[in-house]
């Protein structure tokens, strides 16, 4: 029997297939709870540091790592808030 953790894995699987952008970190959180057998306690206690995804495990961006803005983006922004 699926847990809720492998039906959201199907449910994004069929977002995918249907062309729907799904986010990153969403992709993450799932890759990381099948390679523990689908048990959300064991990817908090991931010990695999060398991961590239370990970061990410818990479906956030890390707090030391600020997301970047493109300059596009930041005009924007200005644009927006009335700022020259």
């Amino acid at each position: 029997m699926a847990n809720k953790y492998e039906k959201l894995n199907e449910k994004t699987l069929a977002l995918i297939k249907e062309g729907k952008l799904v986010p990153p970190l969403r992709l993450i959180r799932l890759k990381c709870l099948e390679c523990v057998c689908w048990q959300a306690n064991e990817v908090k206690r991931c010990h695999i540091d060398d991961c590239i995804l370990h970061s990410f495990r818990m479906g956030k961006r890390p707090s030391n790592m600020k997301k970047k803005r493109s300059q596009k983006q930041l005009e924007n922004d200005k644009r927006i808030s009335g700022k020259k």
